[in-house]
């Protein structure tokens, strides 16, 4: 279990970490803090997240990168996205239930609902083969619904 500090600090990092693709050094997270901590205690917490696999550095001196465990930790902590009006949804289910039962029609149809949601680029693959047995089933049953 982190401290309130470490938290922050592994947030900062990792947050500055993907803006930029660097690795990050202490004085530039200590920058990034909304409150006053000192670049010699940030190193500290630094030294305390390397030993407990949440970033790592080659060095105790050098900038650090997140793990596995420390992007885990930043994607967990991030807030709660916002639910979509009822509305939203029963405008997602009419475009689906327009969409021929073809796997390639579904992903294009579903990158762009995506990509309109959330105002951004959505890249839909296609599933692994054996799950496409079960989506044909499910759609010729009448189970499938904007959530599958």
């Amino acid at each position: 279990m982190l401290t309130e500090r470490a938290a922050t600090v592994l947030n900062v990092l990792v947050g500055e970490y993907l803006q930029t693709a660097t690795p990050v050094a202490s004085d530039k997270i200590s920058r990034g803090l909304d409150q006053k901590i000192s670049s010699a205690s940030v190193s500290n917490t630094m030294a305390q997240l390397t030993e407990e696999g949440y970033i790592s550095r080659p060095h105790v001196s050098f900038r650090g990168v997140p793990s596995d465990l420390g992007y885990r930790f930043y994607v967990e902590s991030l807030p709660e996205p916002p639910h979509l009006s009822s509305k939203v949804l029963e405008s997602v289910d009419r475009d689906l239930a327009w969409t021929e039962p073809d796997i390639g029609a579904w992903s294009k149809r579903c990158a762009r609902i995506l990509s309109s949601l959330s105002e951004n680029l959505a890249i839909v693959t296609a599933p692994r083969a054996n799950w496409l047995a079960n989506w044909s089933n499910l759609w010729k049953k009448g189970n499938c619904w904007s959530g599958c």
